[in-house]
């Protein structure tokens, strides 16, 4: 799909995320050289064109023999997180992968936002799997601007961050606008026309 023809105001080009997901996957083969193998999970279900790219960037790049799957997470609460108190949303996930015990593992999701979701999949694969490491990246991670989001005790640390952008609901590049719509782009894009690309 044409820029020209999308409603919304481009936060991250095509250009700049092909570019972002290379580097990223340079880093993370070299971050990760010895390793026996690599399990790569990704998030759905927001993170799957963003892991797909990622996979073929540590390959480029020269990584670790790779294996991937995926989580289905469901987070319930208000699909805005910024507009509700922090602690109000609930997650869900499907059956934990047990297979990734003692293994490497790094997790790939969309946004990092609050971090609950994020740290829900943390604690499930630390705790309850016993991944023998973890790794986090994340395509996007946002400076919550509402003061009733910010985490009381910190935001969760990730390792990898694709780009830090304003609080501001996007979508494109497996993000969707809510209602199923706006995955296909391959750029990302504010949902709040009145931010301008500076």
């Amino acid at each position: 799909m044409a820029a020209e023809s999308v409603q919304f105001p481009i936060l991250v080009s095509e250009a700049r995320l092909r570019s972002r997901v290379v580097e990223l996957g340079r880093q993370i083969a070299r971050d990760c050289r010895g390793l026996e193998c690599l399990h790569v999970v990704g998030v759905l279900n927001g993170a799957f064109v963003f892991a797909a790219d990622l996979a073929r960037a540590l390959r480029t790049a020269g990584g670790p023999p790779t294996t991937y799957g995926f989580l289905q997470i469901r987070t319930y609460g208000t699909r805005r997180k910024s507009a509700v108190p922090a602690g109000t949303d609930s997650v869900r996930m499907d059956a934990a992968p047990t297979a990734l015990a003692g293994k490497h593992v790094l997790v790939v999701d969309d946004v990092l936002d609050r971090g609950t979701t994020l740290g829900r999949v943390r604690e499930m694969l630390l705790d309850n799997v016993g991944v023998g490491s973890l790794r986090t990246c994340v395509l996007l991670r946002k400076e919550l601007a509402c003061t009733a989001a910010r985490p009381k005790v910190g935001r969760l640390n990730v390792d990898y961050v694709g780009f830090d952008i304003p609080d501001v609901w996007v979508a494109g590049y497996g993000l969707d606008a809510d209602d199923g719509t706006l995955r296909d782009l391959p750029f990302i894009v504010s949902l709040e026309p009145s931010l301008r690309k500076s």
